[in-house]
């Protein structure tokens, strides 16, 4: 008997200290939008989400490094430098 996959699902955020750092330093470059996929995380300035996706808030239980809203996406999706996240 054949169990289906749960879907993969991308999250996706904004890393506020990564444009603090670039508004105070204007040398600085740094990828304030987080994607996470399992255990894999890559950064970047624009992302694509190829499908559905939901913003989520869950009051008192945030991602691990506190992230209190994010974007989930069971969807296809991809940096637009032409990374795949997933």
């Amino acid at each position: 008997m054949d169990h289906p996959h749960p879907p993969v699902i991308a999250r996706i955020h904004v890393d506020p200290a990564a444009i603090r750092e670039n508004q105070r330093h204007p040398t600085s470059d740094l990828d304030p939008i987080v994607v996470t996929v399992d255990d894999r995380t890559v950064r970047g300035k624009h992302v694509e989400i190829r499908g559905p996706s939901e913003v989520r808030y869950q009051r008192g239980q945030p991602l691990s490094g506190g992230v209190h809203v994010w974007v989930e996406a069971p969807a296809t999706v991809v940096l637009v430098d032409g990374e795949p996240c997933v």
